[in-house]
């Protein structure tokens, strides 16, 4: 799947598979650390996403221009029981600081729009942390609503 932007950057979206580990290992490292992650890091994020691959309710696109990777969506599959129907999960989507504003985000939410009616799912949902308010405004720009009257609960069963 190729689109073209007003920059004419050419981007394409890439299921992640082996062959991709690499790249999206480096990527996720920079998503969870920013430039001050280590190789320890960066072989923790190749572990995980070993383990994606054969995780069969998850999957993660990488988008890529002309010259490299430089983002991706990690989704996970979930179901509504209070509509009956599937649900995507957005769990993490990140582009590289240098890449941002040129496309690559919106083609990736775009790419879950595709699969969310290739599925018949009703909807996606995502989270992001309240004090991020540039992702905010890129989800509310695309057309996500925000619930503040949901809250996140979670509870941790062993340390990562």
């Amino acid at each position: 799947m190729e689109y073209k932007y007003p920059v004419q950057k050419p981007l394409a979206i890439i299921r992640m598979t082996s062959d991709w580990i690499a790249e999206a290992s480096m990527l996720l490292a920079l998503h969870i650390e920013g430039d001050h992650y280590s190789e320890d890091l960066f072989e923790k994020c190749n572990q995980a996403l070993e383990r994606l691959i054969g995780f069969d309710s998850a999957e993660l696109y990488l988008v890529k221009n002309a010259d490299a990777c430089i983002g991706f969506v990690l989704i996970n599959w979930g179901f509504s029981t209070t509509t009956g129907w599937p649900i995507l999960r957005i769990q993490d989507l990140f582009i590289l600081q240098s890449s941002r504003r040129e496309g690559a985000g919106t083609l990736l939410l775009e790419h879950c729009i595709h699969l969310v009616k290739l599925q018949g799912a009703n909807r996606i949902q995502l989270d992001t942390n309240v004090m991020n308010t540039a992702a905010r405004s890129f989800y509310e720009q695309a057309g996500f609503e925000c619930f503040p009257e949901k809250l996140i609960y979670m509870k941790f069963i062993h340390e990562t």
